[in-house]
């Protein structure tokens, strides 16, 4: 390519990968979702995380569940 030319610009695809997570459940996700709520990072959903995800749902005008699944990680905006 010629001075002044541009490069074309490679796809991008958003990141639609994800897991669900629930009380009792642990690993990378918990962590992300903790991260994500602001509290404490050990990777371990028990009440604490599901309390406070619980509450972040219903604030957000979502099924206060308790589980992180698509629509949670959406409205998070840590998947597409």
């Amino acid at each position: 390519m010629g001075k002044g030319e541009s490069q074309p610009i490679p796809e991008i695809t958003p990141s639609v990968d994800y897991e669900i997570v629930r009380h009792g459940s642990s690993g990378e996700w918990g962590s992300r979702l903790q991260e994500a709520l602001k509290i404490h990072v050990d990777g371990k959903f028990g009440n604490d995380t599901e309390g406070v995800l619980i509450e972040w749902q219903r604030e957000k005008g979502l099924a206060p569940d308790g589980i992180a699944g698509r629509v949670t990680w959406q409205a998070l905006g840590l998947i597409a």
